[in-house]
């Protein structure tokens, strides 16, 4: 998976007035994705950063930090946190040991979408030194596809400009340049690598000065493509290599018939039964769809759902599915906790047969096919995408929210299996496994297919 900027923004606080003043927060302009990861680069002149937080409560771990002079010296931090909370962030980070006159800090925020959610490698560089060619030394990654994010500092220059490092392949991130002695220096910069190489995050100033700076590489995710994950389901029997199974509340599931079959406990609110993918997958520029089998019927409010989810506490999820409490088709998002049906339009058992979730350009695609063929999906919702979408895993599940005396059976099968076109005298229809559509094993003409 790729490694992508996804927002990012800067602040300068000036404490020459004294140190009981309000401290420096900073907000993203959008919310935050759950999932994410947010890096933070500080420049600080006599402020040592001890901390970070932010309104989502998320944990902040120091990367590097670069210092050039004594008890009040300057520093150049690298900060981030993985796996974020999502929704609405402001940051603040949280300072000891300054002076109580002329200290000042930069702090530029920056969300990145693909990076390794967790034990992600940490490959960091640091340097101080004097003149106007500014480096942290160079960083190697251990594999393909890394984030190299830099941060530099200078304050005793009179010159406020710097050359980035373009030729080196990176791009300009932020920068807050001053006058001299009035305000610090900060200048970031950052490299998506393709193939795995050694790179310097470095800077040239127009004038010479004493300068720190710092450098981070971040893993890429290594979750799969979501394409690479496929299952009929016709061997009646749980692959335990993509699958684990689930059941609460007297709720079973079990492969019958080629297909995900889900008996709910009658009367039992609650009762649950699901498949969750054993991997974590990556949706970005791909798409997943399954299809929606046997009689959605009954008067219990169920849910049977294509979802992908971050499995956390609590959880984050987006879904497409047929509630038959309210026969509707619904695009569902659950952030924090917190459920919301996106858009819910009324189920039609001769139309929404399948379902599917699609990613491309930074869009999420909700889905709906009659045939499950790749050029018949009607979108039915759209969105940016509420979660980070490289790290998901697959949920085929079923869910009663209101027990029902007689629960249907219900069934999902055919995941990321498409029809095939077949065509026999000189008629062409769409065939999956023994039946055309999900209707009861019927077979059915499509017309104007070849």
């Amino acid at each position: 998976m790729a490694i992508a900027l996804i927002q990012h923004n800067i602040g300068l606080f000036d404490g020459s007035g004294g140190f009981n003043q309000t401290p420096l927060t900073i907000s993203f302009g959008a919310n935050v994705r759950s999932g994410d990861t947010i890096i933070v680069c500080i420049t600080s002149f006599k402020w040592y950063v001890d901390s970070i937080s932010d309104t989502q409560g998320n944990s902040y771990v120091r990367a590097k930090q670069t210092t050039n002079g004594g008890s009040f010296a300057d520093y150049a931090d690298i900060w981030y946190a993985e796996n974020v909370k999502g929704g609405a962030c402001t940051i603040t980070p949280h300072y000891t040991n300054y002076d109580s006159n002329n200290h000042v800090t930069s702090v530029g925020i920056s969300e990145w979408t693909g990076i390794a959610r967790v034990s992600h490698e940490h490959k960091t560089n640091g340097a101080t030194g004097t003149g106007t060619a500014v480096s942290p030394g160079a960083v190697t990654p251990t594999n393909d596809g890394a984030l190299i994010i830099g941060v530099g500092h200078n304050y005793n220059g009179s010159d406020n400009t710097v050359a980035y490092n373009t030729g080196g392949g990176f791009a300009k991130l932020d920068e807050q340049l001053g006058t001299g002695a009035t305000y610090t220096r900060f200048y970031s910069e950052y490299l998506i690598q393709g193939s795995k190489a050694a790179a310097t995050a470095s800077y040239t100033l127009n004038g010479s000065s004493d300068w720190q700076t710092s450098v981070a590489a971040f893993a890429a995710s290594a979750s799969a493509n979501i394409n690479t994950l496929s299952d009929n389901f016709n061997d009646n029997s749980r692959d335990t290599s993509k699958w684990n199974a689930y059941t609460a509340n007297s709720g079973a599931v079990a492969e019958s018939g080629e297909a995900i079959r889900y008996t709910l406990a009658a009367s039992t609110n609650g009762s649950w039964a699901g498949y969750n993918s054993v991997n974590k997958f990556n949706l970005v520029g791909s798409k997943c769809f399954s299809r929606f089998l046997a009689a959605v019927t009954g008067n219990s409010w169920l849910d049977m759902t294509l979802s992908l989810e971050a499995l956390g506490t609590p959880d984050n999820f987006i879904s497409v599915g047929i509630n038959v409490g309210t026969q509707k088709l619904e695009a569902v998002q659950e952030i924090n906790g917190v459920d919301t049906v996106l858009v819910s339009i009324d189920y039609d058992p001769n139309v929404h047969i399948w379902g599917q979730l699609r990613e491309a350009s930074g869009v999420l695609y909700f889905e709906h096919s009659r045939t499950g063929l790749p050029n018949d999906w009607t979108t039915y919702h759209s969105m940016t995408p509420p979660i980070n979408l490289t790290d998901l895993y697959v949920i085929l599940d079923d869910f009663a929210y209101n027990g029902s005396s007689t629960p249907s059976v219900h069934a999902i099968d055919c995941f990321n299996i498409a029809p095939t076109i077949k065509k026999v005298a000189g008629v062409a229809y769409a065939s999956v496994k023994k039946q055309a559509m999900v209707t009861a094993g019927a077979s059915r003409t499509i017309a104007g297919l070849a």
